[in-house]
């Protein structure tokens, strides 16, 4: 028997698809027999309480229905009828386009009872349920005045008057118009002002000499009423604006320290006027003015800060009609003890052979001023000072006697009124003249080694890693002439604040300079200081005898 391969695979195939047929047909008609039985379960709905209504039953009130209760299956879905029947809650009929779940009550209403269908649906059916009848509609009241509108405000132009509706009974809601009238002095004859509709009104230009009344007009379902507020006073007019006619004046002296005093001038102008003050600082020709921050009253107190300048006083005037400023003439020039601008200054070169030239500064004076100086010699930090006898000039010749410390210039500025005092910044330590130094060999007792000058840069160290360069000045007692070839040993006290640096030698300027490394244990704090050694000797003396000196001095590092 011959076999075809191919014929084969397309029976198997037929099989297969014939099979798929039949369980998709089995499926299908499962799930039909399912729904099917789903649909057939469902409960239609079934009333178990009725809607109620709330709400007051009078004309132009609202009533809202609820739904009531329903058992059966969800979801349910409920629609409204309103109804309206006879007194007893029968006789009803159906109101054409009341399907809300609220109801207005109309005039039609009145006189009968009102009644709510609901009806709840759900996929199995629908039934419906009716509320209980509401009382008997009762008609509306029209609003009635039992007090009459008020009127509130003063009775002249640009000013708001306030009114009140007054008082009303009648059925609610009660809504509430308004209409301001225009009338004569009387109050009688009186017309409509047009969009005067709110409850305040601005009397305007046009009111002037009127008196005005306010129209309420109260609605509700029932019907409007009305009821018209007293007459006001008749309008005033705002007046005449101030106008000045007679400048203010000051009274008082033009001295620093002295109090001026202002008036107000004289004002043409509607009753009552109202002033203000503002207080001005002017130049030498009482022009460029500038107001004084805070100098408002009548009076104003002279400070050092209008010292030649000249003061003027602007006063303002008002009244409800509008305002206007008049200002004062200027005062004399200010006067008082000199005001200092800018210090006196020193320039030259702070050594012995050299000259000093002081400014006298800048000053602000209302008359002429007079210089006198006076020098001073200081510590080389400029602190301790002393004035030096008979140095009265505006320049100074250091001395020896001036090596090693700072000069500053006092100068006492005078006018007629009285003095002022200004002192320059300080030099720097004054040099010896630098001809004038000797080597260290040719000291000898019983003059001695002075460390006379010491500077430490930087002033402050914020580092580790930043050195600290000591520079010592060594001269020698007799002369004050610095000192070469002297051996300079500093050291931090305690010893591990700073590194421990070799002897340094002085130049022929009398200066020696060391480097030190500030150490671990030394702290960074600001206004921390460390305190160092300082020795200064003659080659080959004794450490503790000879010409050798010694001191303590501090750094600020921190």
């Amino acid at each position: 028997m011959q076999h075809h391969p191919a014929r084969q695979r397309r029976s198997g195939n037929v099989r297969r698809l014939t099979l798929l047929i039949g369980s998709l047909a089995a499926l299908t008609a499962a799930a039909l027999t399912a729904g099917a039985a789903a649909s057939t379960s469902a409960t239609p709905p079934a009333n178990t309480a009725p809607p109620v209504v709330s709400g007051t039953a009078q004309q132009g009130n609202t009533l809202t229905a609820s739904s009531g209760s329903w058992s059966g299956s969800n979801p349910m879905t409920f629609s409204y009828s309103w109804r309206r029947c006879d007194t007893s809650g029968g006789s009803c009929s159906t109101i054409s386009g009341a399907t809300s779940q609220t109801y207005v009550i109309g005039g039609a209403d009145v006189g009968h009872t009102l009644r709510v269908n609901v009806t709840a649906r759900n996929s199995a059916g629908s039934a419906s349920a009716l509320s209980a009848q509401t009382a008997t509609v009762a008609a509306a009241n029209a609003p009635v005045n039992t007090s009459l509108p008020t009127v509130s405000g003063t009775a002249r132009e640009g000013s708001t008057l306030d009114g009140t509706a007054g008082s009303w009974q009648g059925s609610a809601p009660i809504t509430y118009a308004y209409q301001w009238l225009r009338c004569n002095s009387q109050g009688a004859s009186c017309g409509s002002i047009g969009g005067a509709t709110r409850s305040s009104y601005t009397l305007t230009r046009g009111d002037v000499g009127h008196s005005l009344r306010l129209r309420v007009t109260a609605s509700n379902a029932a019907g409007a009423s009305q009821a018209l507020s007293d007459a006001t006073a008749v309008i005033a007019s705002l007046g005449t604006a101030p106008a000045n006619t007679g400048a203010p004046t000051l009274s008082g002296s033009a001295l620093q320290g002295d109090t001026l005093t202002a008036s107000t001038g004289r004002w043409n102008g509607s009753t009552p006027l109202q002033y203000a003050y503002a207080w001005l600082r002017c130049d030498q020709n009482g022009n460029h003015c500038a107001t004084i921050s805070g100098a408002t009253s009548s009076k104003y107190t002279l400070t050092a800060d209008d010292v030649a300048y000249r003061i003027r006083v602007s006063v303002s005037a008002r009244n409800a009609a509008g305002s206007a400023v008049a200002t004062s003439a200027p005062s004399a020039l200010v006067e008082g003890p000199p005001v200092l601008l800018e210090l006196p200054s020193v320039s030259g070169t702070a050594g012995v052979g050299s000259k000093l030239s002081a400014t006298s500064g800048r000053w602000r004076s209302a008359t002429s001023l007079s210089f006198y100086y006076q020098w001073a010699r200081c510590d080389a930090s400029g602190q301790h000072c002393a004035p030096i006898p008979g140095a009265t000039a505006s320049t100074y010749a250091p001395t020896t006697t001036d090596v090693g410390h700072a000069l500053f210039v006092q100068v006492k500025a005078q006018n007629r009124v009285g003095p002022t005092w200004a002192n320059s910044k300080p030099t720097g330590a004054v040099a010896g003249s630098p001809t004038s130094a000797v080597a260290v060999t040719s000291v000898s007792l019983p003059d001695r080694l002075v460390v006379d000058r010491i500077s430490f840069s930087p002033r402050r160290v914020t580092s580790r890693s930043q050195p600290l360069v000591g520079r010592f000045h060594v001269s020698e007692v007799n002369g004050h002439r610095p000192v070469s070839g002297a051996l300079v040993y500093a050291v931090g006290v305690p010893f591990n604040h700073l590194s421990n640096e070799p002897e340094a030698t002085t130049g022929s300027d009398g200066w020696a300079t060391i480097t030190f490394r500030v150490l671990r244990a030394q702290s960074l704090r600001r206004g921390s200081l460390v305190v160092v050694f300082v020795r200064a000797r003659k080659p080959g003396d004794n450490l503790l005898a000879g010409v050798s000196t010694r001191r303590l001095v501090s750094a600020r590092v921190g």
